[in-house]
């Protein structure tokens, strides 16, 4: 398989919210989408793909010396951190740590890479936003709750910035306070769509303050995962996110509207799963609403008339 459709079929397979909103980009702007795409999820999802956080340790410094050889740096030994029990397990061969490496480190060059090759090569100052992906998952292996909102939004706008820096220099735009408020929109998105599955494990993206605010705490909604006040909580912030969201779009300029064509029309798609989810109280450990393949093609369709 080549790197492209390795990622095209990872993060844009046919009637996915992507297949649908890259529609028109030129294969060279494609490719370089679905590397960006492609190599933000698989880094950030590795904290809850691991089974256990030496593996996930594993797979991360397998991350990081794959973008230290897109420097052209020689690779750097794992951290003894990931294992001290026995000492191959220092170095990069990490597949031979957990079978759940395997799906990775079969690449000597991981296909996101492979497909960003040409973007770094033009823009080099995107590797330091690859490295901020794989520190923002290392950090997130650790993770044990969110204290306040300021650090809630705080993290979150670490990882925003840097996956949008990459995704907007795909079509030639540079991440500002704009994106990044738009940025926060789509991390919002994908918490609540993964939310069972964070929830499941005891992981809880929402800071305590937030959450005492509203008479819950981490225990309650392990305990009783749906109840009115958390469906009232999602939906005043989905509210505000989605306000900020739409006050940063109002604010793009000509050229970054014209040039943003793809993650607007994703971004429509994405407000209109909320709008759905929100109508039935926000049902998510029952059941994910999706939107037809008909649906979709016409919110993508009218994105540049249609209202956020």
């Amino acid at each position: 398989m080549q790197a492209f459709e390795f990622c095209r079929d990872d993060v844009a397979p046919r009637f996915s919210d992507w297949a649908f909103a890259a529609r028109g980009l030129s294969a060279q702007q494609k490719q370089a989408l679905f590397g960006a795409l492609c190599f933000a999820y698989r880094v950030a999802d590795i904290p809850h793909r691991a089974s256990e956080a030496q593996i996930a340790q594993a797979q991360i410094a397998w991350w990081r010396n794959q973008v230290q050889l897109m420097m052209g740096e020689d690779p750097a030994p794992v951290s003894n951190a990931a294992s001290s029990k026995n000492r191959q397990e220092n170095y990069i061969d990490v597949g031979s740590v957990s079978n759940a490496i395997a799906a990775d480190s079969e690449f000597s060059t991981h296909p996101s890479l492979q497909c960003l090759a040409a973007l770094l090569k033009r823009k080099p100052e995107l590797v330091t936003r690859l490295q901020s992906l794989v520190e923002h998952a290392e950090h997130d292996v650790h993770f044990t709750g969110y204290q306040t909102q300021d650090e809630w939004i705080k993290d979150w706008s670490l990882r925003t910035d840097a996956t949008w820096a990459l995704l907007l220099a795909t079509v030639e735009l540079e991440m500002n306070a704009n994106w990044r408020a738009i940025g926060l929109f789509a991390e919002w998105i994908m918490l609540l769509k993964q939310w069972p599955r964070f929830a499941k494990d005891g992981v809880i993206y929402l800071p305590t303050d937030l959450l005492a605010k509203a008479g819950l705490s981490a225990e309650a909604l392990t305990a009783e995962p749906e109840s009115p006040a958390f469906a009232t909580l999602l939906a005043e912030q989905s509210l505000r996110l989605t306000q900020n969201a739409r006050d940063a779009l109002t604010s793009l300029t000509p050229i970054e509207r014209n040039q943003s064509v793809v993650f607007r029309r994703w971004l429509h798609l994405q407000l209109a799963w909320l709008n759905a989810t929100s109508k039935q109280r926000f049902p998510l450990y029952r059941y994910r609403i999706e939107l037809g393949a008909l649906q979709k093609r016409w919110i993508t369709s009218t994105s540049a008339w249609r209202e956020f």
